[in-house]
């Protein structure tokens, strides 16, 4: 809010309680499992350009680079019990100064014995010693000496390659964190009851540097697995090249297509970054319902799912269409309702347009239902006070179904993140029906409004 005093400029924020930090929290990660757009938007559009940018759409975690991170953990903690009983090793010849009485002696030990004879303890008493050798007028008695064995060496190249890819993936998390630690400003909000939008968006780089220090704990106590298993073998952080035995040998094979993979990853964290593309919290709210809307519907086990016309300015899709067997549901997302008839079938009275947040459409053989939502971040007091007769009239009074003008739409409802479900007006008998629903992460009602009119038919 701004307001100008004696010709100055002054920035106040007005802060209403309405969701605490851990239902904020909450709902930006049931946001980030729902669709990977949401997290495109949130880094930016170029963050990841790979082939692992297909291959992780599962969300786990608060990022994409996390899921990445920590699959290559996945991959690489299944896979060791593998490495740990066929390590790939080349017998080498190695020397080694034994104890004489256990050495397996040859032309070399015999050689290396005359340029150390000072390993030889000289006394004319070892005369009767075993193993004494007779030089000159005195006896000599060795102790040690060299020998040469056939080893063991698993400080091959492909194990290097394995150890070194544990190394890549901790420098770039390294990367990530340090770039998060650069953006973040010193104040920290964990300790916050309430977040004001800019304080929020602070929150999923908290989150992301969270659990990629988990994700880097992990790995570093693998890699010391994978160094027990490859004895003495050093680590070597480049790019790997095909071998015989990467090729050949299955587990060193689909290792060399996960360091490959990994390598892939182009990571993007600079410039400006825009959560969600959300400029304040009421529209991140409004997200979150179309997600629970989407995913009620889901849960009714529809026969087929598609969605359409994303927006230009940041890919969200406005049309969202569910056949069942006996009938069909369409959700419109943020959708133009003007004076002329459109996909919706609604359509304006009076000159003008409006957009209510949600519209869902059920048709069946016995007739077609319109019911719209619209979502409030707000208060149930003001909710009732302020928002409720605008809505009635614009979407009640102003609204008509183009193809059955002496109707109205089934309910309007209001979603907001409090506690109380009310019907303010009507019932399941005369409709209109005006509602009042809440809706948080662990909250139901909306759901249990999709499961209600989905059963009444």
């Amino acid at each position: 809010m701004k307001i100008n005093i004696s010709a100055k400029e002054f920035n106040f924020e007005v802060r209403i309680q309405k969701l605490k930090v851990p239902e904020l929290e909450a709902i930006l990660l049931y946001l980030w499992n729902q669709d990977p757009i949401i997290f495109d938007n949130f880094f930016s559009k170029s963050t990841l350009k790979s082939r692992l940018d297909k291959e992780n759409q599962n969300l786990d975690y608060s990022s994409k680079f996390v899921n990445i991170f920590d699959e290559y953990y996945n991959f690489f903690k299944s896979i060791f019990f593998s490495f740990k009983s066929l390590p790939h090793n080349v017998l080498r010849i190695e020397s080694k100064i034994v104890d004489y009485e256990l050495a397996e002696v040859s032309n070399s030990s015999i050689d290396w014995l005359i340029n150390n004879l000072d390993e030889l303890n000289i006394d004319y008493l070892y005369k009767n010693a075993i193993n004494s050798i007779q030089i000159n007028n005195n006896y000599g008695v060795i102790e040690k000496i060299r020998t040469e064995e056939k080893v063991n060496d698993y400080n091959v190249y492909e194990n290097q390659i394995i150890l070194g890819s544990f190394d890549y993936v901790k420098l770039e998390i390294g990367k990530i964190k340090n770039r998060i630690k650069n953006y973040l400003p010193t104040k920290q909000y964990y300790d916050k009851e309430f977040y004001s939008i800019n304080e929020f968006k602070v929150i999923p780089f908290l989150k992301v540097k969270d659990d990629l220090e988990k994700v880097e704990s992990k790995i570093q106590s693998l890699k010391k697995k994978y160094e027990s298993a490859f004895t003495k073998a050093s680590s070597k952080n480049a790019l790997p090249r095909l071998t015989p035995v990467f090729s050949n040998k299955r587990h060193y094979a689909e290792a060399y297509n996960k360091i490959k993979l990994i390598r892939d990853v182009n990571i993007n964290l600079e410039g400006e970054l825009n959560l969600l593309n959300v400029k304040k919290l009421s529209t991140l709210y409004e997200r979150f319902n179309l997600f629970v809307i989407i995913n009620s519907l889901k849960a009714q086990n529809p026969i087929s799912f598609k969605k359409e016309n994303p927006k230009l300015e940041d890919n969200t899709f406005q049309e969202f269409y569910f056949q069942f067997t006996n009938f069909k549901v369409s959700l419109f997302y943020d959708f133009f309702i003007g004076n002329k008839s459109n996909l919706t079938g609604l359509q304006r009275i009076s000159s003008g347009y409006y957009k209510p947040d949600y519209i869902l459409k059920i048709e069946r053989d016995s007739g077609t239902k319109f019911y719209i939502l619209d979502s409030k971040y707000s208060t149930e007091k003001r909710i009732k006070t302020t928002h409720l007769l605008k809505c009635i009239k614009d979407y009640i009074l102003d609204i008509g179904l183009t193809d059955f003008p002496l109707l109205k739409a089934e309910e309007l409802i209001l979603v907001y993140p409090g506690q109380n479900e009310e019907v303010i007006f009507g019932s399941d008998l005369f409709k209109p029906k005006i509602s009042i629903i809440p809706s948080k992460v662990n909250k139901n009602n909306l759901n249990e409004f999709i499961d209600r009119i989905i059963k009444l038919g």
